[in-house]
């Protein structure tokens, strides 16, 4: 029996967690089922070892050799299956533990399996367990020589659905959840190797990262490990020097810029190719710019103490906000973010306050989250904890300023600081995307010469 449990983890695959179907051998000496690492593969027949890492350009799966040793314990396991205890009952099991080991950093699920009769049940004959991260994908999950534990790599921060079954019936608790917060007080890293004058907001798309280089009149574009790739300026007719500020990006790969001293909003491809321009009779000094659920576009403006909306085609919409302290008024708004459920978070600097409304339509003020300290990026994550880049008054002239990166739930209720006081100069806009490895990371603009990263978990 002792034997039996050593042998059956080697006879499962490591990516659909089910006995091993045609297992094949990839050359860093790792297997998985054939139909498995097809699915793994991207457009070009490449694809990353889902243990080790290791990247491999086209390959053609079918070809790889044969893991002969483990369709022989694959054999040797069939033939113990019927000498071993009964099997587990569903309403008798449950998840016993769920935990998060920072130092590995890994997470492990234990379960307690059981019998129809309330015996403790030893093998593993029909269990399954699914991992489903913040953002509704799959997390690949190994099972460990421990014969109920499981393990899975998290790579970013919010609430883990865990799912438990035995012969497709899950178990009495599944599924529990496992919530993953981004540290606190972290020292940054510096993301990149191009220079800035004004780096003031960012945005990713398609493996593509993009900055507003406002002083060097730019757009700087960079793959995820920082290498800048290509930079582009727009220069139109009836125009200045371009002045680039907030930028965000659609879902087809359209650039919406905002530029402070043509006081418009540019609309270009992924190069720089000028599709749209509009707002110049409007705005008077646009920040932050964002789309929102039916694809309309939202513009702050710092002076005029309020958000535009605009049509998709560019066309004039309506107005919210005027000067003021009271709920719906602004004092020097910067950016806005859009949550999962469409509603807005706007950064009402000035006011020392997130207020956040509601986007399905009425767009009426849903309620004030007060900060204390000026406010200036906003970007929410999956579950819609909000991240904002803040100035803390620490002294009655603003050489002694602080910088920070504050955390608060969707609720409203604080978190913490993501950054150490004494490391960001001036930050601006943010985003939340991944690095090259694959690791979901917040990366800060800063108007002198750095972007700073920030691990989510």
């Amino acid at each position: 029996m002792a034997s039996f449990h050593i042998i059956q983890p080697l006879t499962e695959c490591p990516i659909h967690m089910e006995s091993f179907e045609r297992p094949k051998v990839l050359p860093c000496q790792h297997t998985f089922c054939e139909d498995c690492l097809k699915r793994c593969q991207d457009s070009s027949g490449g694809l990353l070892c889902p243990t080790c890492r290791r990247e491999y350009s086209a390959i053609d799966v079918s070809k790889l050799p044969n893991d002969y040793t483990r369709l022989a314990l694959l054999e040797a396991v069939d033939s113990s299956v019927d000498s071993m205890d009964s099997p587990a009952d569903a309403a008798q099991s449950k998840i016993k533990d769920v935990r998060y080991e920072k130092q590995e950093p890994r997470a492990t699920v234990v379960l307690k399996l059981r019998d129809s009769d309330g015996k403790e049940v030893l093998d593993r004959r029909g269990v399954n367990v699914k991992v489903i991260n913040p953002s509704g994908d799959l997390v690949q999950c190994q099972v460990t020589n421990a014969s109920h534990e499981y393990k899975f790599l998290p790579s970013m921060s919010g609430t883990y659905k865990i799912y438990a079954s035995v012969n497709g019936m899950y178990l009495s608790n599944s599924p529990k959840e496992l919530t993953i917060f981004p540290p606190l007080r972290q020292s940054s890293s510096v993301f990149g190797e191009a220079k800035y004058k004004g780096a003031h907001d960012i945005a990713a798309f398609n493996g593509e990262i993009f900055v507003t280089d406002r002083y060097n009149r730019c757009i700087v574009v960079m793959n995820r490990s920082g290498e800048q790739i290509r930079s582009f300026e727009i220069k139109e007719s009836n125009m200045g020097h371009f002045d680039p500020f907030g930028i965000t990006i659609s879902i087809t790969g359209l650039l919406y810029i905002t530029d402070m001293y043509n006081h418009e909003v540019f609309v270009c491809d992924t190069r720089g190719r000028v599709r749209q321009r509009f707002g110049k009779d409007i705005l008077k000094k646009p920040n932050g710019v964002s789309l929102t659920k039916n694809n309309e576009i939202l513009v702050v403006d710092y002076d005029d103490y309020c958000l535009y909306m605009f049509e998709n085609d560019g066309r004039f919409k309506r107005k919210f906000g005027s000067r003021g302290k009271d709920y719906g008024q602004f004092n020097h708004p910067w950016f806005v973010a859009i949550t999962g459920n469409g509603d807005w978070i706007v950064s009402d600097c000035n006011n020392r306050r997130l207020q956040v409304f509601d986007g399905s339509g009425t767009f009426r003020f849903l309620r004030s989250i007060p900060v204390g300290y000026l406010v200036r990026g906003v970007v929410v994550d999956h579950e819609d904890k909000i991240y904002i880049s803040s100035v803390i008054d620490s002294g009655w002239t603003k050489m002694n300023y602080k910088h920070v990166v504050m955390v608060y739930h969707a609720n409203g209720k604080f978190y913490g600081e993501i950054s150490l006081r004494d490391e960001l100069l001036r930050p601006r806009g943010m985003c939340i995307t991944e690095d090259d490895s694959g690791e979901h990371i917040l990366i800060v603009t800063d108007d002198s010469n750095a972007l700073h990263k920030y691990k989510m978990i």
